[in-house]
């Protein structure tokens, strides 16, 4: 007779038991919700921030080594990984404070006091905001605002208010620590780098405003393309030329012959890096494979991008525009 076993036990036959490798499996089951069922909860050396959400409350937990970090509204705690005979468990020595990972499943008390009907849930991207002279960040997570200013010498980490809608505009006010964060879909350019931003952001304190930006500037690039023109040349009638970029960076599209896919990133001074690509290797019309060779030339040497003021993309070398595209 064959006796079925799941994947995570035949891992487990083949590598002796360690919270390390419990902990992967456990954020694998997070992130792949099908593997769940055949995984044990338990510990990374990766930081890895989670949503913990009960009946009763949520909050953050960071996985940092061997440990997790909890962030409440009114405390932090670090607890220790300690052994369990199955899933995840980190917790102080007395265990009034402890948390117990079972797949999305978790066993929680804080301070004492158990907390029921508790799941472990990604946590969603941050949004970030920044400024210059002085250096401020801010960063929203969660249902924590971070603030870091004056280069970082004043740094406060509170619940997030509700944000309130004024027309385009979005407030977070705090006037307890009389701050106040405005946030607008409109583009900015850092006045720095010259790095392009989706939101135009202001950050009023007690004293003194602020301008920055925010948002992920990889938001402005995500979607599809069509090239208008490359070169200073409009793409053949009969092989239009295409463009498409994902939230992670993945680009891909056509020369009007061949597919190519590769990779686009964007560097803290808003440098753009493309490549290395790959094509498909069909045979074209000449003209068009003349066109698909001046396009990827064409393309390997941009190194920065603006969006203009009809929502066309920029793509430039140096000051030069390369390529043009619309939605």
């Amino acid at each position: 007779m064959i006796k079925t076993i799941s994947l995570y036990e035949a891992y487990m036959y083949r590598v002796p038991y360690s919270p390390s490798i419990a902990l992967t499996f456990a954020l694998m089951a997070l992130a792949c919700p099908g593997f769940a069922g055949d995984t044990a909860p338990g510990g990374s050396t990766e930081t890895m921030s989670y949503r913990m959400v009960c009946a009763s409350e949520a909050f953050d937990i960071t996985f940092a080594g061997e440990a997790l970090v909890i962030a409440t509204d009114n405390d932090t705690f670090t607890l220790p990984q300690v052994p369990s005979a199955d899933g995840a468990k980190f917790a102080t020595a007395d265990e009034s404070t402890l948390v117990w990972i079972k797949g999305r499943a978790a066993t929680v008390t804080l301070n004492g006091t158990p907390l029921i009907d508790c799941r472990l849930e990604p946590l969603t991207a941050p949004w970030r905001a920044q400024g210059n002279e002085p250096g401020w960040r801010v960063q929203l997570t969660g249902e924590r605002i971070l603030f870091d200013l004056n280069y970082g010498e004043d740094r406060l980490d509170l619940r997030q208010p509700d944000p309130v809608q004024d027309g385009v505009r979005t407030i977070y006010a705090i006037p307890a620590f009389g701050l106040t964060l405005t946030r607008q879909d409109k583009m900015c350019y850092d006045d720095m780098s010259g790095r392009p931003y989706p939101q135009t952001v202001t950050l009023a304190t007690a004293t003194a405003e602020f301008r920055g930006c925010g948002g992920d500037t990889m938001a402005l690039l995500q979607g599809d393309w069509q090239v208008k023109d490359h070169a200073g040349h409009p793409p053949l009638a009969a092989h239009p030329i295409t463009l498409a970029v994902t939230g992670s960076g993945q680009l891909s599209g056509s020369t009007g012959c061949n597919r190519f896919t590769g990779q686009m990133s964007i560097t803290g001074e808003g440098q753009v890096i493309i490549g290395p690509l790959a094509t498909t290797r069909m045979a074209c019309a000449m003209d068009a494979m003349q066109q698909e060779h001046d396009f990827l030339a064409t393309l390997a040497t941009i190194d920065r991008f603006e969006i203009n003021e009809s929502g066309d993309l920029v793509l430039l070398h140096g000051n030069e525009v390369a390529i043009l595209a619309g939605r």
